[in-house]
């Protein structure tokens, strides 16, 4: 009986010095119900910028980063909470993938390797892959909370799929050329109209470098990717079917009249409808997140002691 009572009260006091122990340490940061002491955030802090190698110029720089830490810290903390309230967390192949990806980015092979990459820079590596798994984590709350929010259609997708293999395409162009270089400006009106009798007259039959109209010269690009191609021909020519003629397309040296003769896929090109699923996912979902983190901070009491930047 004692000692049930002597337990129970040792325990009351470790409680109560612990729960008053924390006292002297300054609030830095309130979100909600949670509250972070300076010394949580100088670690916090302190690892962010040993890791992306911040430095700071002077007093006022490094007030001013203390200052948006402190809001990117407070942002991450409203995430986190999300993910507490919906049971968000890591399994066991969530946290064998984190390792396996970090291993893979900075190019080692075993776990013992990274450590020691790690600590030639300094870097903790027990802070660095807490902080990857909270980054994992935060990604895995994003595709529950908004996946719901984005909407892709299988007639959406495909759409978009075929632009995506389009710009992949390796384009066969023929161009008639009529130059105004060394010409008066005054006669360049002129050129502009033998451009579009070309331009009429290839639409219905077809040319060649010996047949094109005199004082004009074929030129021709064999399969170019399209952004090899010169830079006021490629609206122009995405939205050109093989057999399409342009209308002349004035440059700084004259009127080219283009015409799609094929287009083909690299060899090597594979382009998959889930990987394209994947990118619009990624793309939309950057759009939602500032929208869902707005709707955070305005139902959440969020307060930062800090000194402002002078």
């Amino acid at each position: 009986m004692f000692n049930r009572y002597f337990i129970r009260c040792i325990t009351t006091v470790v409680l109560f010095s612990t729960a008053f122990a924390g006292l002297s340490d300054e609030i830095v940061l309130v979100v909600g119900d949670q509250v972070v002491t300076r010394s949580e955030f100088e670690v916090e802090k302190s690892f962010f910028i040993k890791a992306n190698h911040v430095t700071f110029a002077n007093k006022t720089q490094r007030q001013q980063f203390e200052q948006d830490f402190a809001k990117m810290h407070a942002e991450t903390m409203l995430q986190l909470v999300v993910g507490q309230n919906m049971s968000i967390s890591l399994d066991k192949d969530d946290l064998d993938l984190v390792k396996r990806e970090m291993l893979s980015r900075h190019g080692v092979k075993s776990e013992d390797d990274f450590k020691a990459l790690l600590s030639s820079k300094g870097v903790d590596y027990h802070m660095f892959m807490k902080q990857a798994e909270r980054q994992y984590l935060l990604k895995k709350i994003h595709g529950y909370v908004l996946g719901s929010r984005i909407r892709l259609s299988e007639k959406e997708i495909d759409k978009i799929y075929d632009t995506e293999l389009s710009k992949q395409n390796l384009l066969y162009v023929e161009d008639v050329f009529y130059s105004t270089e060394h010409t008066v400006k005054k006669n360049h009106l002129a050129i502009k109209e033998k451009s579009q009798r070309v331009s009429d007259d290839w639409k219905k039959r077809t040319f060649s470098a010996n047949t094109v109209p005199k004082k004009s010269k074929m030129l021709t690009f064999k399969w170019q990717p399209l952004d090899a191609l010169p830079s006021q021909f490629r609206d122009v020519i995405t939205k050109m079917q093989v057999g399409d003629v342009s209308d002349p397309i004035e440059t700084d040296n004259g009127y080219h009249v283009l015409k799609l003769i094929k287009k083909k896929l690299p060899a090597n090109v594979r382009l998959e409808k889930d990987q394209i699923k994947q990118k619009i996912f990624v793309e939309r979902m950057s759009v939602e997140l500032p929208k869902w983190l707005d709707e955070l901070r305005d139902q959440t009491y969020i307060k930062i002691y800090l000194d402002s930047p002078e």
